[in-house]
């Protein structure tokens, strides 16, 4: 222990204290007092433990010698070198040395001490019971937790600083079949766990080794292998086994768990190479439990699953008999062998025309044959006259066992003297409708022949085509629209065996082939298409006389377009004075080459009388002399496709009462679109709905008009006498074949006389300077 002796300080309580002023003497003895503390003492060469966090700070209290108020106090640290360091220490401080100094901050005081950080709390260990069965060989802990997933075989350890190390002991005792848990013993595992400070726990773990019985037993299954290389002992076959933590633990051999395994096999032959192996497993269990002993027979099959093994022929090509066009072949003899089984039978088999033929053959020794060696020399013999072409041979080997095996290879019979090539010199090819032809080949061909009879034909171009390739040979001869007009080059090539389909080089089937040249003149006959547009039908208030918004026909060809035009239109069921009827308009389309289609449309105008009158108003004139007068005639409106005309008659009668001359003028009103002379007209009547002869009511002349119709038709009563109205609508009517009206012109003479040339002399005097008849004085008139 070690204090540090400091020097007595006053401590001043009133702040005034510290003030001198002249005079004030006796109030600094009044106010101050002195009072001295005594240093604090710290404890020197102490250790102080980690926290279980593995952590400390380090409080004034784990230094300091004595009671102390401690609010006041702090601890600062510095290594033993004096370098200070930061009050927050961890693992990484453990058996290190420092300097601790306790300060009083409200003194200044201090003292100091050496401190060590130490370690002092042991780690923390759990222990887990388990079962394991008798059947596993290895019972440490990493292999029970890491292989078979037993978590609880390793205890749980923790430590506030770490890291530690784990060892145990085990201490086993057996125990009989008697034991009431069934186990076959018990292992005392006991624990140890220490730290890097040397601080240790302990705990013990309690493992039970369950006893395994026949009921718990799995058999092996029926095992299948090939008698090439057979595999039958127990170790590949299968033994008896129990699980475990889905894992499988065998039993035999080795007698774990008190169990006796053994067995019995007997071997029974299937054929030549190939046996059954029933094998007897026996399981007795020396702490009985019925059923006591188990058996179980397992089956070893080593059987033949292949058939004889063989190398096929190469693929061979002859020349065919110039004369029969056909070839008598030796097949070739082959070495068949098997790992198993005898060789049994041998055969070829093969196709011609999907005819199918075959060959037995027979097995043979043959010169330097090692008999050592399991192979056996297959003879067939010949095939006489296969024909030509390419034929497919397969051969079949068959052992003692059922097991064939089969291989093929190719004999090709081809005739070696090329075909004669003879063509049409000059052929016509036309354009279809795609803008391109195809033509098969064998169309040119005019009568080639061969010894062994043609074949295929394939065809090319010369020169080249943006239309097909020239340096291949092709099924078809493609022609298109930049060949119409142009005499086409082309080769044609004649094959005396069947050629592949597709394009072929220019050098394939050399030299089963020959070639000879066509002029082909490519042509378009196709008329253009001509779509012409729909036909319309319009009223012939909307018909357009230039037909420009009735459409454009659509055309097409197949190569190249040239131009369309209209024709005049067919009036022949249309009527030009009145716009009605069916018009017939007529296209006509024409391609590059002349051709040319046309297309029509019909556009039928509807016609609709719907006109209507204002008839004019009767008239009442004052003046006898009528001479170059005329009254305004009807009035029609709603004329849109009527040819209207109009027409009067009239009539004069003097004396009439009131008036001098009284006209009835008859209006005659005609759509000469509808008039028909067969038909009569509508006579509208002149309304006189007053007695008043003059009257204006009886003057307005009527509206004849549709119903609803703006203005609207006259409503008046046609004589005085009528009790209603009558509607002028009922007069109109659009299948009218005209009207007459009667307007009423009354002349009346209001105007007085009038002297002309009168001399200026007054008075005048007449003097009547003729013969007189004196009888005529008197006359009455």
């Amino acid at each position: 222990m070690v204090a540090q002796i400091l020097p007595p300080k006053v401590r001043w309580l009133h702040p005034f204290c510290r003030l001198y002023l002249p005079g004030c003497f006796l109030s600094l003895l009044a106010c101050c007092v002195g009072t001295y503390v005594n240093a604090q003492t710290c404890n020197n060469n102490i250790s102080i433990s980690l926290d279980s966090t593995c952590t400390l700070t380090v409080s004034p209290d784990m230094v300091l010698e004595g009671t102390y108020n401690l609010s006041n106090f702090v601890v600062l640290l510095k290594t033993t070198a004096g370098i200070p360091v930061p009050n927050n220490l961890s693992a990484s401080n453990l058996g290190q040395t420092f300097i601790a100094t306790v300060l009083d901050t409200t003194t200044t005081n201090s003292c100091w001490g050496n401190i060590k950080i130490v370690d002092q709390l042991p780690p923390k260990i759990t222990c887990f019971s388990f079962d394991l069965i008798c059947a596993i060989p290895n019972n440490t802990p990493d292999y029970l937790a890491n292989n078979l997933g037993i978590t609880a075989a390793q205890p749980v350890v923790s430590d506030n600083c770490g890291p530690t190390s784990l060892q145990f002991t085990d201490v086993y005792n057996a125990l009989s079949c008697l034991d009431p848990l069934d186990r076959t013993g018990v292992i005392q595992r006991y624990w140890t766990v220490s730290d890097a400070s040397g601080n240790s726990s302990s705990c013990q773990q309690q493992i039970n080794i369950i006893r395994v019985h026949n009921a718990d037993i799995f058999f092996p299954a029926d095992y299948n292998s090939s008698c090439e290389a057979p595999q039958t002992d127990p170790v590949i076959t299968g033994v008896p086994v129990v699980n475990f933590a889905g894992q499988n633990f065998p039993l035999f051999p080795g007698g774990a768990c008190d169990l006796v395994i053994s067995f019995t096999e007997q071997t029974l032959p299937v054929c030549a190479g190939a046996y059954k192996i029933l094998r007897n497993w026996v399981a007795l269990d020396n702490c009985p439990v019925q059923p006591n002993p188990v058996q179980h027979i397992q089956v070893v099959n080593v059987s033949d699953t292949n058939g004889p093994v063989m190398q096929c022929p190469a693929d061979t090509v002859y020349t065919a008999h110039p004369q029969f066009c056909s070839q008598s072949i030796n097949l070739p003899d082959i070495l068949l062998s098997d790992n198993c089984s005898d060789l049994a039978t041998f055969s070829a088999h093969w196709q011609v025309d999907t005819i199918p033929f075959f060959l037995t053959g027979s097995l043979s020794d043959f010169p330097g044959n090692n008999y050592w060696n399991q192979d056996t020399l297959g003879v067939l013999g010949w095939i006489y006259n296969l024909p030509i072409g390419k034929h497919t041979i397969y051969y079949y080997a068959g052992d003692d066992c059922g097991k064939q095996s089969t291989c093929s290879f190719k004999i090709t019979v081809q005739d070696d003297v090329p075909p004669v090539a003879a063509c049409d010199k000059f052929t016509q090819v036309n354009i279809g409708g795609s803008g391109s032809s195809l033509v098969h080949a064998s169309t040119f061909d005019d009568g080639s022949y061969d010894n062994c009879g043609i074949t295929s034909f394939k065809v090319r171009r010369v020169d080249p085509s943006n239309c097909q390739s020239e340096n291949m040979f092709y099924d078809v001869l493609k022609v298109c629209c930049e060949d119409v007009g142009d005499t086409v080059d082309i080769v044609l090539r004649v094959y005396d065996f069947l050629a592949d389909t597709g394009a072929v080089s220019l050098t394939y089937g050399q030299p089963h082939q020959n070639d000879c040249a066509v002029k082909v003149l490519v042509k378009d006959k196709l008329k253009p298409a001509c779509l012409p547009p729909a036909n319309v039908t319009v009223d012939c208030e909307d018909f357009d006389p230039s037909l420009e918004n009735y459409g454009w026909p659509i055309t097409a060809d197949n190569c190249c377009m040239d131009t369309t035009y209209e024709l005049s239109a067919n009036t022949s069921q249309f009527d030009t004075l009145c716009n009605r009827g069916t018009l017939v308009r007529t296209f006509r389309a024409v391609d590059c080459y002349g051709a040319s289609n046309q297309c029509t449309q019909r556009v039928v105008v509807n016609y609709n009388q719907d006109y209507w009158v204002k008839f004019p108003d009767d008239l009442l004139i004052n003046d006898c002399d009528t001479t170059g007068y005329y009254s305004p005639g009807p009035e029609i409106f709603g004329n849109d496709c009527e040819l209207i005309s109009i027409s009067y008659n009239d009539e004069y009668f003097e004396a009439y009462p009131a008036v001098c001359v009284k006209i009835e003028r008859t209006w005659k009103v005609i759509n000469w679109c509808t008039y028909n002379p067969n038909l009569p007209f509508t006579i509208v009547p002149n309304p006189q709905p007053t007695e008043e002869l003059n009257g204006l009511q009886n003057l307005t002349g009527p509206t004849v008009a549709p119903p609803g119709n703006t203005p609207s038709p006259t409503v008046v009563r046609i004589s005085p006498t009528d009790p209603n109205p009558t509607d002028f609508s009922i007069f109109w009517s659009a299948e009218s074949n005209g009207y007459l009206y009667k307007q009423i012109i009354n002349v009346r003479d209001e105007v007085p006389p009038k002297i002309r040339s009168c001399p200026l002399v007054f008075p005048l005097t007449f003097c009547d300077q003729s013969g007189n008849d004196p009888q005529l004085w008197n006359k009455s008139y």
